[in-house]
């Protein structure tokens, strides 16, 4: 009886941190870059972009409407992901919601062109912003992510 109570004790003790100890944790943060456009039009019909990270260039074409819910835009290169929106929707409202990475560049430069000639374009650094999700003392590196919000206007 006293073995038992012993090791029960003994497990509750030792399974737990000590009183002011933090728990380490396998939580992660969305490390790159999220590129949202804000307002603005998608009206039908083809689109290319031409995104610019640090000098390393990717192109991804696609249209609108979209015939699918998944994959309506190929791009030459898997650092960049366009992102859609709206699929289930009536028509009008499908729409490509922004530029996603898996890296935070430095710098970027992006344009976007419409089958009927008008175009968008941006340019700006890049500032991530860095943190230990569990704090330092678990973490081996910070994790680091910028968004970036962007009034889309066609020329």
């Amino acid at each position: 009886m006293f073995l038992r109570l012993f090791l029960a004790i003994f497990v509750l003790c030792t399974s737990f941190p000590a009183v002011g100890e933090q728990a380490c944790t396998e939580m992660w943060c969305q490390e790159g870059l999220t590129l949202q456009f804000d307002g603005g039009n998608w009206p039908k019909g083809e689109y290319v972009f031409k995104v610019n990270m640090d000098g390393a260039v990717t192109t991804c074409r696609g249209a609108l409407p979209f015939k699918t819910c998944k994959g309506n835009v190929i791009c030459d290169s898997d650092n960049i992901r366009i992102g859609e929106s709206g699929c289930a929707l009536p028509e009008e409202a499908h729409l490509f919601y922004g530029i996603l990475s898996q890296k935070t560049p430095a710098h970027i430069a992006i344009t976007i062109a419409r089958g009927d000639g008008r175009k968008f374009s941006y340019e700006a650094d890049v500032r991530s912003q860095c943190f230990y999700p569990n704090g330092p003392h678990c973490d081996a590196r910070q994790c680091c992510s910028a968004v970036i919000s962007v009034p889309l206007s066609w020329q």
